[in-house]
């Protein structure tokens, strides 16, 4: 994952199969946070497609309203238990076609 980063903008993450993770306590296994702790930034043009997640695990894709979000998508990705996509609003990302997956904010 991409984590303490400023400005997130055309990063590809696709076709990975990810089977185990440090346990349900960090369940987001496949991370895209622009955040620095002190200040929150944009992602723009991410593209998270064609993975497979075993195991219930999240995929999480967030950036901030000041910088905001424009055409992020997360598609075609598998969970094989009961996973979640969780985008903060200000990502604004079209999320279709992740089964196994609940989208939450």
């Amino acid at each position: 994952g991409l984590y303490k980063s400023r400005e997130i903008e055309g990063a590809v993450i696709r076709g990975n199969l990810v089977t185990s993770g440090f346990g349900h306590n960090f369940p987001d296994l496949i991370y895209v946070v622009a955040d620095t702790n002190s200040t929150a930034y944009y992602v723009k043009d991410v593209l998270i497609e064609d993975n497979t997640l075993q195991g219930g695990y999240n995929i999480r894709l967030e950036g901030d309203a000041a910088g905001g979000g424009t055409g992020n998508v997360i598609r075609g990705n598998v969970s094989t238990g009961s996973g979640a996509i969780r985008v903060s609003t200000a990502a604004n990302a079209a999320t279709t076609d992740n089964p196994g997956f609940t989208v939450q904010p």
